[in-house]
Protein backbone atom coordinates (compact mmCIF):
# COMPACT_ATOMS: atom_id res chain seq x y z
CA UNK A 1 0.00 0.00 0.00
CA UNK A 2 2.63 2.53 0.40
CA UNK A 3 4.28 2.39 -3.25
CA UNK A 4 3.04 4.89 -5.09
CA UNK A 5 1.92 4.61 -8.94
CA UNK A 6 4.65 5.86 -11.37
CA UNK A 7 2.62 8.96 -12.57
CA UNK A 8 0.40 11.00 -10.62
CA UNK A 9 -3.39 12.07 -11.80
CA UNK A 10 -4.58 15.01 -12.93
CA UNK A 11 -0.55 16.45 -13.62
CA UNK A 12 -1.58 19.78 -15.12
CA UNK A 13 -3.71 21.00 -12.60
CA UNK A 14 -0.78 19.57 -10.17
CA UNK A 15 1.73 21.49 -11.52
CA UNK A 16 0.03 24.66 -11.87
CA UNK A 17 -1.22 24.98 -8.18
CA UNK A 18 2.57 23.16 -6.96
CA UNK A 19 4.14 25.81 -9.04
CA UNK A 20 1.87 28.28 -7.88
CA UNK A 21 2.25 27.60 -4.19
CA UNK A 22 6.03 27.84 -4.97
CA UNK A 23 5.84 31.21 -5.92
CA UNK A 24 3.30 33.00 -3.96
CA UNK A 25 4.02 31.34 -0.34
CA UNK A 26 6.77 34.10 1.54
CA UNK A 27 6.95 36.37 -0.59
CA UNK A 28 9.83 35.71 -1.76
CA UNK A 29 9.63 36.65 -5.47
CA UNK A 30 9.27 40.24 -5.07
CA UNK A 31 12.69 40.18 -3.23
CA UNK A 32 13.84 38.14 -5.67
CA UNK A 33 12.64 40.79 -8.68
CA UNK A 34 14.55 43.40 -6.58
CA UNK A 35 17.48 41.81 -6.84
CA UNK A 36 17.41 40.84 -10.58
CA UNK A 37 16.40 44.05 -11.20
CA UNK A 38 19.23 46.00 -9.14
CA UNK A 39 21.98 43.54 -11.18
CA UNK A 40 21.00 43.93 -14.17
CA UNK A 41 21.41 47.53 -13.76
CA UNK A 42 24.47 47.12 -12.79
CA UNK A 43 25.25 44.43 -15.54
CA UNK A 44 24.06 47.09 -18.13
CA UNK A 45 26.03 50.01 -16.75
CA UNK A 46 29.25 47.88 -16.83
CA UNK A 47 28.28 46.44 -19.91
CA UNK A 48 31.11 48.61 -22.37
CA UNK A 49 33.78 47.76 -19.16
CA UNK A 50 32.78 44.13 -19.22
CA UNK A 51 33.13 43.53 -23.17
CA UNK A 52 36.64 45.51 -22.68
CA UNK A 53 38.26 44.69 -19.33
CA UNK A 54 41.73 43.13 -20.03
CA UNK A 55 41.62 41.69 -16.06
CA UNK A 56 40.53 38.56 -17.04
CA UNK A 57 42.94 37.70 -19.94
CA UNK A 58 45.07 35.71 -16.91
CA UNK A 59 41.69 35.01 -14.91
CA UNK A 60 42.36 31.16 -16.03
CA UNK A 61 45.21 29.61 -17.93
CA UNK A 62 44.53 28.01 -21.11
CA UNK A 63 45.67 23.94 -20.10
CA UNK A 64 42.87 21.60 -20.94
CA UNK A 65 43.18 18.30 -21.00
CA UNK A 66 40.67 15.43 -22.81
CA UNK A 67 40.23 11.63 -22.49
CA UNK A 68 42.71 9.80 -24.34
CA UNK A 69 40.84 6.73 -25.54
CA UNK A 70 43.95 4.88 -26.96
CA UNK A 71 45.72 5.61 -22.74
CA UNK A 72 44.51 2.83 -20.56
CA UNK A 73 45.28 4.56 -17.63
CA UNK A 74 42.21 6.92 -19.03
CA UNK A 75 39.90 4.17 -19.18
CA UNK A 76 41.17 2.66 -16.25
CA UNK A 77 39.82 5.48 -13.87
CA UNK A 78 36.77 5.98 -16.36
CA UNK A 79 36.00 2.59 -14.75
CA UNK A 80 36.88 3.44 -11.58
CA UNK A 81 34.18 6.65 -11.61
CA UNK A 82 31.44 4.32 -13.10
CA UNK A 83 32.13 1.84 -10.23
CA UNK A 84 31.97 4.70 -7.44
CA UNK A 85 28.63 6.14 -9.61
CA UNK A 86 27.45 2.64 -9.32
CA UNK A 87 27.90 2.16 -5.40
CA UNK A 88 26.32 5.59 -5.02
CA UNK A 89 23.00 3.98 -7.25
CA UNK A 90 22.98 0.93 -4.72
CA UNK A 91 23.26 2.79 -1.84
CA UNK A 92 20.45 5.27 -2.96
CA UNK A 93 18.03 2.42 -3.62
CA UNK A 94 19.82 -0.18 -1.31
CA UNK A 95 17.16 1.52 2.09
CA UNK A 96 14.32 2.37 2.08
CA UNK A 97 12.60 3.47 -0.83
CA UNK A 98 8.86 5.11 1.00
CA UNK A 99 8.44 8.84 3.01
CA UNK A 100 9.11 6.63 5.58
CA UNK A 101 13.04 6.53 4.80
CA UNK A 102 14.08 9.62 6.76
CA UNK A 103 12.17 12.07 9.67
CA UNK A 104 12.22 14.63 7.34
CA UNK A 105 10.54 12.48 4.47
CA UNK A 106 7.85 11.58 7.03
CA UNK A 107 7.36 15.23 8.39
CA UNK A 108 4.47 17.67 7.72
CA UNK A 109 6.65 19.91 5.08
CA UNK A 110 7.01 16.58 2.96
CA UNK A 111 3.47 15.81 3.24
CA UNK A 112 2.30 19.48 2.27
CA UNK A 113 4.20 19.28 -0.34
CA UNK A 114 2.64 16.44 -1.68
CA UNK A 115 -0.22 17.92 -1.23
CA UNK A 116 0.29 20.96 -2.53
CA UNK A 117 3.54 22.00 -3.49
CA UNK A 118 6.38 23.49 -1.85
CA UNK A 119 6.84 26.17 0.37
CA UNK A 120 10.52 27.55 -0.25
CA UNK A 121 12.38 28.87 2.78
CA UNK A 122 12.04 32.59 3.27
CA UNK A 123 11.63 33.27 7.26
CA UNK A 124 13.57 33.90 10.00
CA UNK A 125 15.40 30.63 10.36
CA UNK A 126 16.91 30.51 6.85
CA UNK A 127 17.14 32.22 3.17
CA UNK A 128 16.78 29.66 0.66
CA UNK A 129 14.40 29.70 -1.45
CA UNK A 130 15.67 28.16 -4.71
CA UNK A 131 16.46 24.53 -2.36
CA UNK A 132 14.30 22.28 -3.87
CA UNK A 133 12.70 24.64 -6.21
CA UNK A 134 12.19 21.69 -8.81
CA UNK A 135 10.14 19.38 -6.26
CA UNK A 136 7.08 21.03 -6.97
CA UNK A 137 7.44 19.95 -10.29
CA UNK A 138 8.39 16.56 -9.83
CA UNK A 139 5.62 16.18 -6.41
CA UNK A 140 3.16 17.79 -9.62
CA UNK A 141 3.98 14.35 -11.71
CA UNK A 142 4.83 11.62 -9.22
CA UNK A 143 5.22 10.75 -5.87
CA UNK A 144 6.60 7.08 -6.43
CA UNK A 145 10.38 7.28 -4.60
CA UNK A 146 11.77 5.01 -6.78
CA UNK A 147 10.92 7.76 -10.19
CA UNK A 148 11.97 10.39 -7.34
CA UNK A 149 15.70 9.03 -6.85
CA UNK A 150 15.94 8.19 -10.19
CA UNK A 151 15.95 11.85 -10.91
CA UNK A 152 18.01 12.79 -7.87
CA UNK A 153 20.42 10.69 -9.61
CA UNK A 154 20.02 12.28 -12.87
CA UNK A 155 21.01 15.58 -10.69
CA UNK A 156 23.94 13.87 -9.57
CA UNK A 157 25.29 12.65 -13.53
CA UNK A 158 24.81 16.21 -14.64
CA UNK A 159 27.04 17.66 -11.67
CA UNK A 160 29.69 14.94 -12.40
CA UNK A 161 29.51 16.64 -15.78
CA UNK A 162 29.79 19.67 -15.08
CA UNK A 163 32.39 19.02 -12.50
CA UNK A 164 34.42 16.87 -15.40
CA UNK A 165 34.00 19.79 -17.47
CA UNK A 166 35.19 22.53 -15.37
CA UNK A 167 38.32 20.57 -13.58
CA UNK A 168 39.66 19.71 -17.13
CA UNK A 169 43.09 21.67 -16.17
CA UNK A 170 43.64 18.82 -14.37
CA UNK A 171 45.20 15.69 -16.36
CA UNK A 172 42.07 13.20 -17.03
CA UNK A 173 42.99 10.23 -15.41
CA UNK A 174 43.68 12.14 -11.97
CA UNK A 175 40.22 14.21 -12.42
CA UNK A 176 38.45 11.10 -12.79
CA UNK A 177 40.15 9.33 -9.74
CA UNK A 178 39.29 12.60 -8.33
CA UNK A 179 35.86 12.20 -9.08
CA UNK A 180 35.32 8.69 -7.85
CA UNK A 181 36.93 9.53 -4.42
CA UNK A 182 34.88 12.68 -3.87
CA UNK A 183 31.72 10.56 -4.81
CA UNK A 184 32.23 8.09 -2.36
CA UNK A 185 33.42 10.42 0.80
CA UNK A 186 30.48 10.12 3.73
CA UNK A 187 30.39 14.00 2.71
CA UNK A 188 29.21 13.22 -0.43
CA UNK A 189 27.46 10.08 -0.51
CA UNK A 190 25.11 10.44 2.47
CA UNK A 191 23.86 13.55 0.95
CA UNK A 192 22.33 10.83 -2.15
CA UNK A 193 19.12 11.11 -0.52
CA UNK A 194 15.91 13.17 -2.12
CA UNK A 195 16.45 15.64 1.34
CA UNK A 196 19.21 17.39 0.59
CA UNK A 197 20.31 20.69 -1.73
CA UNK A 198 23.90 19.49 -2.34
CA UNK A 199 23.15 18.55 -5.73
CA UNK A 200 21.59 21.59 -6.70
CA UNK A 201 24.44 23.90 -5.33
CA UNK A 202 27.36 21.82 -7.59
CA UNK A 203 25.38 22.22 -10.68
CA UNK A 204 24.83 25.69 -10.24
CA UNK A 205 27.92 26.82 -8.51
CA UNK A 206 30.14 25.06 -11.26
CA UNK A 207 27.96 26.01 -14.12
CA UNK A 208 28.58 29.61 -12.71
CA UNK A 209 32.48 28.66 -12.80
CA UNK A 210 31.85 27.60 -16.46
CA UNK A 211 30.81 30.49 -17.30
CA UNK A 212 33.24 32.49 -15.75
CA UNK A 213 35.87 31.07 -17.73
CA UNK A 214 35.16 31.43 -20.89
CA UNK A 215 33.93 35.01 -20.03
CA UNK A 216 37.77 35.12 -19.36
CA UNK A 217 38.39 34.04 -22.58
CA UNK A 218 36.27 35.73 -24.48
CA UNK A 219 35.16 39.05 -22.96
CA UNK A 220 31.69 38.52 -23.73
CA UNK A 221 28.83 40.08 -22.00
CA UNK A 222 26.02 36.91 -21.94
CA UNK A 223 29.05 35.09 -20.49
CA UNK A 224 29.53 37.42 -17.16
CA UNK A 225 25.67 37.60 -17.25
CA UNK A 226 25.28 33.70 -17.17
CA UNK A 227 27.81 34.04 -14.51
CA UNK A 228 26.17 36.65 -11.87
CA UNK A 229 22.79 33.92 -12.95
CA UNK A 230 24.37 31.15 -11.87
CA UNK A 231 26.19 32.49 -8.91
CA UNK A 232 23.23 33.80 -7.30
CA UNK A 233 21.15 30.65 -7.51
CA UNK A 234 24.19 29.00 -5.63
CA UNK A 235 23.41 31.56 -3.38
CA UNK A 236 19.69 31.54 -3.03
CA UNK A 237 19.90 27.70 -2.72
CA UNK A 238 22.08 27.28 0.33
CA UNK A 239 23.73 29.68 2.55
CA UNK A 240 27.15 28.32 2.81
CA UNK A 241 27.81 29.30 -1.16
CA UNK A 242 27.85 33.42 0.05
CA UNK A 243 30.61 32.06 2.20
CA UNK A 244 32.37 30.63 -0.66
CA UNK A 245 32.31 33.70 -2.96
CA UNK A 246 32.90 35.59 0.02
CA UNK A 247 36.30 33.78 0.39
CA UNK A 248 36.99 33.56 -3.71
CA UNK A 249 36.66 37.76 -3.88
CA UNK A 250 38.56 38.17 -0.89
CA UNK A 251 41.22 35.75 -2.82
CA UNK A 252 40.89 37.88 -5.98
CA UNK A 253 41.56 40.98 -4.27
CA UNK A 254 43.84 40.18 -2.24
CA UNK A 255 45.90 39.74 -5.77
CA UNK A 256 45.17 42.74 -7.48
CA UNK A 257 46.36 44.25 -4.02
CA UNK A 258 49.45 42.40 -4.46
CA UNK A 259 49.60 43.28 -8.12
CA UNK A 260 48.79 47.05 -7.27
CA UNK A 261 46.06 46.55 -9.25
CA UNK A 262 44.41 48.07 -6.45
CA UNK A 263 46.23 50.94 -4.57
CA UNK A 264 45.35 53.70 -2.06
CA UNK A 265 44.34 55.63 -4.62
CA UNK A 266 41.88 53.58 -6.21
CA UNK A 267 39.62 54.42 -2.80
CA UNK A 268 39.73 57.92 -3.91
CA UNK A 269 38.73 57.01 -7.56
CA UNK A 270 35.97 54.40 -6.46
CA UNK A 271 34.20 54.29 -9.99
CA UNK A 272 37.43 53.55 -12.15
CA UNK A 273 38.39 50.97 -9.82
CA UNK A 274 34.69 49.27 -10.15
CA UNK A 275 35.00 49.63 -14.24
CA UNK A 276 38.19 47.65 -13.48
CA UNK A 277 37.23 44.94 -11.91
CA UNK A 278 33.61 44.34 -13.06
CA UNK A 279 33.04 40.65 -12.05
CA UNK A 280 34.23 41.31 -8.74
CA UNK A 281 32.37 44.29 -8.29
CA UNK A 282 29.58 42.15 -9.47
CA UNK A 283 30.17 39.37 -7.13
CA UNK A 284 30.37 41.67 -4.28
CA UNK A 285 27.32 43.52 -4.87
CA UNK A 286 25.41 39.92 -5.30
CA UNK A 287 26.53 39.78 -1.78
CA UNK A 288 26.04 42.44 -0.31
CA UNK A 289 22.27 42.17 -1.36
CA UNK A 290 21.77 38.86 -0.46
CA UNK A 291 23.71 39.97 3.42
CA UNK A 292 20.65 42.92 3.26
CA UNK A 293 17.90 39.93 2.76
CA UNK A 294 19.58 38.18 5.36
CA UNK A 295 20.06 40.87 8.50
CA UNK A 296 16.52 41.74 7.49
CA UNK A 297 14.55 38.82 8.32
CA UNK A 298 16.69 36.85 10.41
CA UNK A 299 16.59 36.75 13.80
CA UNK A 300 20.30 36.63 15.34
CA UNK A 301 21.91 33.45 15.77
CA UNK A 302 21.61 32.76 18.91
CA UNK A 303 17.79 32.49 18.86
CA UNK A 304 17.46 31.32 15.24
CA UNK A 305 15.97 28.14 15.73
CA UNK A 306 17.77 26.25 12.79
CA UNK A 307 21.00 27.19 14.19
CA UNK A 308 20.04 27.13 17.60
CA UNK A 309 19.04 22.93 17.33
CA UNK A 310 22.89 22.70 16.47
CA UNK A 311 25.04 24.93 18.00
CA UNK A 312 27.88 23.48 19.33
CA UNK A 313 31.72 24.45 21.07
CA UNK A 314 34.23 25.16 17.90
CA UNK A 315 36.50 22.39 19.84
CA UNK A 316 33.77 19.24 19.28
CA UNK A 317 33.21 20.23 15.66
CA UNK A 318 36.76 20.04 14.54
CA UNK A 319 36.70 16.69 15.56
CA UNK A 320 33.02 16.36 14.23
CA UNK A 321 34.77 17.88 11.37
CA UNK A 322 38.07 16.63 10.92
CA UNK A 323 38.02 14.52 7.75
CA UNK A 324 36.70 17.93 5.46
CA UNK A 325 39.30 19.61 7.85
CA UNK A 326 42.37 17.74 7.53
CA UNK A 327 41.93 17.90 3.98
CA UNK A 328 41.35 21.47 3.74
CA UNK A 329 44.50 22.08 5.67
CA UNK A 330 46.33 19.94 3.71
CA UNK A 331 45.03 21.84 0.12
CA UNK A 332 46.00 25.19 1.94
CA UNK A 333 49.44 23.96 2.98
CA UNK A 334 50.05 23.55 -0.61
CA UNK A 335 48.36 26.41 -2.21
CA UNK A 336 51.12 28.33 0.38
CA UNK A 337 53.91 26.93 -0.81
CA UNK A 338 53.16 27.46 -4.46
CA UNK A 339 52.35 31.11 -3.38
CA UNK A 340 56.08 31.53 -1.82
CA UNK A 341 57.35 29.74 -5.14
CA UNK A 342 55.32 31.60 -7.60
CA UNK A 343 54.63 34.77 -6.18
CA UNK A 344 55.43 36.65 -9.33
CA UNK A 345 52.77 34.37 -11.12
CA UNK A 346 49.82 36.28 -13.76
CA UNK A 347 47.34 33.75 -13.49
CA UNK A 348 44.44 35.49 -11.14
CA UNK A 349 44.19 33.04 -8.42
CA UNK A 350 40.12 33.59 -8.45
CA UNK A 351 39.25 30.82 -9.31
CA UNK A 352 42.04 28.26 -8.51
CA UNK A 353 43.67 28.96 -5.29
CA UNK A 354 40.98 31.03 -4.77
CA UNK A 355 38.76 28.00 -4.92
CA UNK A 356 40.98 26.48 -2.00
CA UNK A 357 39.94 29.92 0.12
CA UNK A 358 36.66 29.73 -0.71
CA UNK A 359 35.98 26.51 0.93
CA UNK A 360 38.21 27.33 4.31
CA UNK A 361 35.75 30.18 4.35
CA UNK A 362 32.60 28.17 4.58
CA UNK A 363 35.05 25.76 7.16
CA UNK A 364 35.72 28.85 9.34
CA UNK A 365 31.95 29.86 9.09
CA UNK A 366 30.38 26.57 10.26
CA UNK A 367 32.85 25.94 12.71
CA UNK A 368 33.96 29.43 14.33
CA UNK A 369 30.93 31.77 13.52
CA UNK A 370 27.67 29.86 13.52
CA UNK A 371 29.43 26.66 15.17
CA UNK A 372 27.01 24.39 13.88
CA UNK A 373 26.41 20.81 12.75
CA UNK A 374 23.65 18.89 11.14
CA UNK A 375 21.55 17.51 14.48
CA UNK A 376 18.05 15.72 13.55
CA UNK A 377 18.49 12.04 14.21
CA UNK A 378 18.52 11.24 10.40
CA UNK A 379 21.04 13.49 10.15
CA UNK A 380 23.35 12.39 12.66
CA UNK A 381 27.03 12.25 11.70
CA UNK A 382 26.67 13.72 8.80
CA UNK A 383 29.21 16.66 7.59
CA UNK A 384 27.62 17.67 4.03
CA UNK A 385 27.90 21.53 5.75
CA UNK A 386 31.64 21.40 4.33
CA UNK A 387 30.75 19.30 0.76
CA UNK A 388 32.42 22.37 -1.05
CA UNK A 389 35.31 22.85 1.33
CA UNK A 390 36.11 19.20 0.59
CA UNK A 391 35.66 19.32 -3.06
CA UNK A 392 38.15 22.38 -4.12
CA UNK A 393 40.44 20.84 -1.48
CA UNK A 394 40.33 17.70 -3.05
CA UNK A 395 40.78 19.08 -6.40
CA UNK A 396 43.78 20.79 -5.63
CA UNK A 397 45.34 18.41 -3.96
CA UNK A 398 45.08 16.16 -7.31
CA UNK A 399 46.27 18.71 -9.27
CA UNK A 400 49.07 19.77 -7.82
CA UNK A 401 50.75 16.79 -6.15
CA UNK A 402 52.72 15.19 -8.99
CA UNK A 403 53.61 12.01 -7.50
CA UNK A 404 51.62 9.15 -8.49
CA UNK A 405 52.68 7.07 -5.88
CA UNK A 406 51.31 9.83 -3.55
CA UNK A 407 48.18 9.88 -5.10
CA UNK A 408 47.49 6.60 -4.83
CA UNK A 409 48.22 6.56 -1.24
CA UNK A 410 46.22 9.80 -0.64
CA UNK A 411 43.40 8.35 -2.48
CA UNK A 412 43.52 4.46 -0.56
CA UNK A 413 43.46 6.34 2.68
CA UNK A 414 40.48 8.54 1.88
CA UNK A 415 38.38 5.54 0.47
CA UNK A 416 39.39 3.05 3.37
CA UNK A 417 38.20 6.18 5.76
CA UNK A 418 35.31 6.98 3.51
CA UNK A 419 34.71 2.78 3.45
CA UNK A 420 34.21 2.57 7.15
CA UNK A 421 32.42 5.97 7.37
CA UNK A 422 29.37 4.74 5.02
CA UNK A 423 28.97 1.49 6.32
CA UNK A 424 28.32 2.70 9.78
CA UNK A 425 26.02 5.39 8.36
CA UNK A 426 24.29 2.61 6.84
CA UNK A 427 23.56 0.76 9.47
CA UNK A 428 22.10 4.23 11.08
CA UNK A 429 19.79 4.27 8.09
CA UNK A 430 16.45 2.62 9.66
CA UNK A 431 13.65 3.70 7.26
CA UNK A 432 12.71 0.17 6.54
CA UNK A 433 11.65 -0.95 10.17
CA UNK A 434 9.63 2.24 10.42
CA UNK A 435 7.94 0.80 7.26
CA UNK A 436 7.58 -2.87 8.49
CA UNK A 437 5.88 -1.91 11.56
CA UNK A 438 3.28 0.32 9.21
CA UNK A 439 3.01 -2.07 6.96
CA UNK A 440 2.49 -5.07 10.09
CA UNK A 441 -0.77 -2.51 11.34
CA UNK A 442 -2.55 -1.67 7.94
CA UNK A 443 -2.55 -5.39 7.75
CA UNK A 444 -3.74 -5.98 11.04
CA UNK A 445 -6.19 -2.90 11.79
CA UNK A 446 -9.91 -2.75 11.17
CA UNK A 447 -10.74 0.23 8.63
CA UNK A 448 -13.67 0.76 10.32
CA UNK A 449 -13.15 0.91 13.57
CA UNK A 450 -11.43 3.77 15.27
CA UNK A 451 -7.70 2.39 15.67
CA UNK A 452 -5.23 4.05 18.53
CA UNK A 453 -1.82 4.43 17.73
CA UNK A 454 -0.11 4.99 21.06
CA UNK A 455 3.84 6.16 20.10
CA UNK A 456 6.53 6.20 22.45
CA UNK A 457 10.09 7.50 21.38
CA UNK A 458 13.16 7.71 23.09
CA UNK A 459 13.62 11.18 24.13
CA UNK A 460 16.10 12.99 21.98
CA UNK A 461 18.31 15.48 23.70
CA UNK A 462 16.12 18.64 22.26
CA UNK A 463 12.95 18.90 22.97
CA UNK A 464 11.64 20.25 20.08
CA UNK A 465 13.61 17.46 17.98
CA UNK A 466 11.72 15.39 19.88
CA UNK A 467 8.05 17.08 19.58
CA UNK A 468 9.08 17.12 15.63
CA UNK A 469 9.97 13.18 15.92
CA UNK A 470 6.63 12.24 17.46
CA UNK A 471 4.66 14.97 14.80
CA UNK A 472 6.41 12.99 11.96
CA UNK A 473 4.56 9.95 13.15
CA UNK A 474 1.52 11.39 13.20
CA UNK A 475 2.12 12.82 9.46
CA UNK A 476 3.42 9.75 8.05
CA UNK A 477 0.60 7.70 8.94
CA UNK A 478 -2.28 9.79 8.33
CA UNK A 479 -0.83 10.08 4.61
CA UNK A 480 -0.24 6.73 3.82
CA UNK A 481 -3.34 5.65 6.32
CA UNK A 482 -6.16 7.58 4.34
CA UNK A 483 -8.83 4.94 5.01
CA UNK A 484 -8.24 4.77 8.56
CA UNK A 485 -9.55 6.57 11.55
CA UNK A 486 -6.81 7.19 13.86
CA UNK A 487 -6.62 9.13 17.12
CA UNK A 488 -2.34 8.95 17.93
CA UNK A 489 -1.38 9.19 21.45
CA UNK A 490 1.63 10.13 23.13
CA UNK A 491 3.14 9.40 26.52
CA UNK A 492 4.82 12.85 25.85
CA UNK A 493 3.11 16.10 26.24
CA UNK A 494 3.30 17.66 23.19
CA UNK A 495 1.98 21.42 22.84
CA UNK A 496 0.56 22.24 19.30
CA UNK A 497 -0.18 26.23 18.88
CA UNK A 498 -3.01 27.16 18.16
CA UNK A 499 -1.75 29.25 15.32
CA UNK A 500 -0.13 26.30 14.22
CA UNK A 501 -3.25 24.31 14.33
CA UNK A 502 -5.43 27.06 12.52
CA UNK A 503 -2.88 27.07 10.05
CA UNK A 504 -3.12 23.59 8.70
CA UNK A 505 -6.92 23.88 9.07
CA UNK A 506 -6.64 26.67 6.15
CA UNK A 507 -4.69 24.60 3.71
CA UNK A 508 -7.62 21.72 4.66
CA UNK A 509 -5.07 19.43 4.95
CA UNK A 510 -5.56 15.69 6.47
CA UNK A 511 -1.90 15.13 6.70
CA UNK A 512 -1.71 15.86 10.46
CA UNK A 513 -3.18 13.83 13.63
CA UNK A 514 -3.13 16.10 16.73
CA UNK A 515 -1.39 13.99 19.14
CA UNK A 516 -3.28 13.55 22.59
CA UNK A 517 -1.24 13.19 25.53
CA UNK A 518 -1.67 9.57 27.41
CA UNK A 519 0.46 8.35 30.18
CA UNK A 520 -0.95 4.69 29.98
CA UNK A 521 -2.45 2.34 27.59
CA UNK A 522 -6.04 2.36 27.19
CA UNK A 523 -7.78 -1.23 26.18
CA UNK A 524 -7.40 -1.92 22.50
CA UNK A 525 -4.58 0.51 21.85
CA UNK A 526 -2.06 -0.39 19.90
CA UNK A 527 1.35 0.30 21.58
CA UNK A 528 4.63 1.24 19.39
CA UNK A 529 7.61 0.89 21.94
CA UNK A 530 11.34 1.95 20.83
CA UNK A 531 13.53 -0.80 21.71
CA UNK A 532 16.02 1.03 22.51
CA UNK A 533 14.01 2.92 25.24
CA UNK A 534 14.79 2.15 28.70
CA UNK A 535 13.66 4.91 30.38
CA UNK A 536 11.88 4.52 33.63
CA UNK A 537 8.40 5.81 32.54
CA UNK A 538 8.86 3.08 29.70
CA UNK A 539 9.47 0.29 31.77
CA UNK A 540 6.09 1.30 33.71
CA UNK A 541 4.17 0.81 30.06
CA UNK A 542 5.58 -2.42 29.78
CA UNK A 543 4.28 -3.80 32.66
CA UNK A 544 0.85 -2.89 31.40
CA UNK A 545 1.20 -4.91 28.35
CA UNK A 546 1.11 -8.61 27.20
CA UNK A 547 4.30 -11.15 28.28
CA UNK A 548 5.10 -10.81 24.01
CA UNK A 549 4.68 -8.47 21.32
CA UNK A 550 2.67 -8.96 18.25
CA UNK A 551 4.87 -8.14 16.31
CA UNK A 552 8.65 -6.93 16.32
CA UNK A 553 12.05 -6.20 13.83
CA UNK A 554 15.21 -5.16 14.52
CA UNK A 555 14.09 -1.38 15.92
CA UNK A 556 10.40 -1.76 17.47
CA UNK A 557 8.06 -3.65 19.07
CA UNK A 558 4.05 -3.51 18.49
CA UNK A 559 1.50 -5.01 21.66
CA UNK A 560 -2.22 -4.40 21.83
CA UNK A 561 -3.50 -3.26 25.12
CA UNK A 562 -5.67 -5.90 27.04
Amino acid sequence: MFDAPLLQEHILSNLIKFNMTTLVSRLWVPWMLIVALVLGVSLWLLRRQIRTAPAYFNLFDNVSYKFRPRKKRDWAALLTLAAALGLTAFYMYGTENSFFENFDLMALGTTRSLMTGMVPNFDFARITPLAFWNLSTLYAITQNMYVIKGFVFAQLLLAVYLLYRFFDYIPSARRLVFLAVFLLTPTMLLTSKVVFPDREILIALTAALLCARRYSRTSRLRWAAWFLFFMNVAIYTKETCILFFFGTLLASLVYNIWNEKITPRSFLHPLQTIKAMPLEFLTGLSLLLYSVIYFLLQTPNESNIYLANGRHHWQELLVYYRFELAVCAAAFGVLLLRARRCYDTLINPMFRGGLVIGGAAIAVGIVLVLQTAPNSPHLAGKTYYLLLTLLFSLAYLFEHIRSRFALTVLSAAILFYSAVKDCEASKQEIGKYYRETAEFLAQSMNKEDVNFLFIVEKPQATPDIDQWIIEAWSTIYRYYFRDYKLIIKSNRHLVKSVADLLHLQQFRLRVYTPIVPQKQPLKGDWVILNKNNNLPETQEIRKSLPEKPIFENALFEVFRAQ
